[in-house]
């Protein structure tokens, strides 16, 4: 836990043998919610669960004990922290889970099918004031890991998703571009936009109208990015030369040269702020 100001650095120990799937930030609590788990030395799952952690305090507030079968591929919680909605992966077969986090349920489950190989940790995207789930699914070479070595892929279609956030039921279906894979989910909340990171060399990033699901127009970067987040009607995106800030209206890019050699996820954006990459 890092003061942006450099003056004073924190460190919350989560133990030996502890992987962090995905972290989430709840600005209005002050609280970072981290998805993650305990590797036994047999290389099993001995235990996984979604924790708080109080940023003031540094200390864990609170755990929800999770299914050690699943893989974290996006989560978000509410601002009153009551609820989390979890996209899970198990051998390349998605679901979506509504969790209370005052009681542990699973309010909602919806099995959502392949997971594209080519997501990161960032494949759900939650819109608590319209009540909205986004999820990316399918995708070209989407497969179970323990396939036969020669067999092929499963070739479905690249889509994400529109569920409802209460009952998880499918509202819409938003087609991607057939040869690409999604690796990020992002909404601008500002603009009533979609913003969709696409695999490959180069990077692409696809803009989304949400009350049409229209397709708006896509920026092609000049390389390849690890991650991507939106706010105030721009994109972020790191690459191995800097970071790319893409303008949403103007569709067009600009790039911050910082020495990054292998870029990792972005954790926050705000364009008054700073992006911590």
């Amino acid at each position: 836990l890092s003061d942006l100001s450099g003056q004073s650095m924190r460190f919350l120990d989560m133990g030996p043998g502890t992987v962090i799937e995905d972290a989430t930030f709840v600005e209005r609590a002050r609280s970072v919610f981290l998805v993650g788990s305990i590797a036994s030395t047999g290389g099993g799952i001995l235990i996984r669960a979604l924790l708080e952690a109080d940023l003031d305090l540094g200390l864990i507030v609170a755990s929800v004990t999770l299914h050690p079968d699943w893989v974290t591929r996006g989560f978000a919680v509410d601002a009153s922290r009551r609820r989390a909605v979890l996209y899970e992966d198990r051998n390349g077969t998605g679901r979506v889970v509504v969790l209370d986090l005052y009681t542990g349920a699973e309010r909602a489950v919806r099995e959502v099918g392949h997971v594209p190989v080519t997501l990161s940790r960032r494949g759900l995207a939650l819109d608590l004031e319209r009540s909205e789930v986004f999820c990316a699914v399918g995708g070209f070479g989407a497969r179970h890991d323990f396939l036969p070595v020669d067999a092929a892929g499963e070739d479905t279609p690249s889509a994400v998703l529109v569920l409802n956030a209460d009952s998880l039921t499918v509202e819409a279906t938003i087609p991607m571009p057939r040869a690409a894979g999604v690796r990020r989910l992002g909404l601008d909340r500002d603009s009533d936009r979609l913003v969709v990171l696409l695999e490959g060399i180069p990077s692409r990033i696809a803009v989304f109208g949400r009350s049409f699901r229209d397709y708006r127009g896509g920026v092609e970067l000049p390389d390849e990015v690890s991650d991507m987040d939106v706010a105030g009607g721009y994109a972020v995106a790191p690459g191995r030369d800097g970071i790319y800030l893409v303008d949403l209206d103007l569709m067009s890019w600009g790039l911050i040269r910082l020495p990054l050699g292998i870029p990792g996820p972005i954790t926050r954006f705000s364009p008054q702020a700073s992006a911590l990459v």
